[in-house]
């Protein structure tokens, strides 16, 4: 179904790994743009499934500030793309930044009343990603902490913490332009029920500068373009798992830490990644695993392991990481943006249509647990085919499920311009 349809405005999904839904599966938030004509302003939107796949407005805003951009402190506006549902399913957690101050802010989905929760001071730039713990306690926010003047200045985390009412900074290295908080889908470990629960992925890299000798970072913290290829002879880098207090963080490249032991570039650069489910602790990446004689994107799975420096010196997986191929058995794996039912055990992905997107289609599948103590693998089965461009990222299917895996959400601009579709009744394999 064509949930929405408004010529004259661009509705899309962003980041499938954050919360878009209600825990109860019944709706689901998107984002739409400021109409053509400038009769309609930006804002979030709700789809009620439950009520025959309704949409309406929940929060909408005059301006929209783009992230990665540098602002002054007379500036006023939303922050585009950053929300998250907060995890009771009555509201919504959005940053505003109002002159030299980012809000944290409480819309509440019934009433539409919106209340500042918390506030930081506003850095120069900042990043459009948002994500709360499994317990709703604790929110991050990407932000850039440089001052304009200086090249290579670092990005960080905004850390708010809801049950104390404090706020803080964890100050990452400045080796990878995007971050913590952009390239690795989900932030906060999924799962409340262990001890990592406040844990958050990131990125170490192994290289401070790109292959022009430049910081990846320009001074404003807005992008750079173009980007030149990186300079790898300190190493390739790590997805690494560390506290939110930054505690455990590594500063040094022999730095101990804790790391996802997916497979070593070159041979294999991650896609795409994220928890599997709210019910695990394992990291799922879509992979490009690609030579002149062979094209593949596969799904690897690792779980978080400790490192030594001396192993990250030498650019080598932790002696005790393991990773499995999920999709060893799929004729021709084509792995790109996916999402995972709460379970972990369902999913749903599209695949890869940069270069050809005529070729891209959506297809589901099912995580199963081996009888006789083999690893585990995906049985998949065609969902449909988005009939979508593919040109730029309001065009890119990002499909993700409703919690209980029911509803499959993606975009499309075959009607012209991007645009909402859902689709459900159909059966997972396996």
């Amino acid at each position: 179904m064509q949930v929405t349809s408004d010529t004259g405005r661009t509705s899309t999904v962003a980041c499938q790994y954050i919360m878009r839904w209600t825990p109860d599966s019944k709706r689901f938030f998107f984002h739409r743009a400021a109409s053509d004509d400038g009769s309609s302003k930006a804002g979030i939107w709700m789809c009620d499934v439950a009520d025959g796949f309704a949409i309406s407005p929940v929060y909408e805003w005059d301006t929209t500030l783009v992230s990665h951009k540098p602002y002054d402190n007379t500036t006023t506006g939303k922050i585009a793309e950053t929300f998250v549902v907060n995890r009771d399913g009555r509201s919504l957690g959005v940053i505003v930044r109002n002159r030299d101050v980012i809000e944290l802010c409480r819309v509440d989905v019934e009433s539409r009343k919106v209340e500042t929760v918390m506030t930081a001071p506003a850095p120069l730039s900042t990043g459009w990603m948002i994500d709360n713990s499994a317990d709703g306690m604790r929110v991050a926010f990407h932000i850039f902490l440089g001052d304009g003047r200086t090249e290579g200045a670092p990005w960080g985390v905004r850390i708010f913490d809801l049950q104390r009412g404090t706020t803080w900074v964890v100050e990452l290295d400045n080796l990878t332009h995007k971050g913590v908080m952009y390239r690795h889908g989900s932030t906060f470990c999924d799962s409340s029920e262990h001890a990592g629960m406040y844990d958050l992925v990131g990125h170490a890299s192994g290289s401070p500068r790109l292959a022009d000798g430049s910081w990846r970072t320009p001074a404003d913290g807005s992008w750079r373009h173009p980007m030149p290829p990186a300079d790898t002879s300190g190493g390739h880098g790590y997805t690494i798992v560390f506290k939110d207090d930054g505690s455990d963080y590594p500063r040094r490249s022999d730095d101990p830490c804790r790391v996802i032991p997916l497979p070593r570039p070159p041979a294999y650069q991650t896609s795409h990644a994220g928890w599997r489910g709210a019910a695990t602790q394992s990291w799922v990446a879509s992979m490009y695993n690609t030579t002149p004689q062979r094209w593949r994107a596969p799904f690897v799975e690792a779980w978080p392991t400790s490192i030594t420096g001396a192993e990250r010196t030498a650019d080598a997986n932790p002696a005790d990481g393991k990773w499995t191929d999920l999709t060893r058995f799929v004729a021709r794996a084509d792995a790109c943006h996916f999402d995972f039912d709460a379970s972990g055990r369902h999913f749903v992905s599209d695949t890869d249509g940069y270069v050809l997107p005529q070729t891209c289609m959506l297809y589901i599948g099912t995580y199963i647990e081996p009888t006789c103590g083999d690893d585990p693998y995906f049985k998949t089965k065609l969902l449909g085919i988005p009939r979508t461009s593919w040109k730029g990222q309001p065009a890119h299917p990002h499909p993700f499920l409703s919690p209980d895996g029911n509803y499959a959400v993606f975009q499309s601009d075959f009607t012209g311009r991007p645009q909402i579709n859902v689709a459900y009744g159909y059966g997972f394999p396996g």
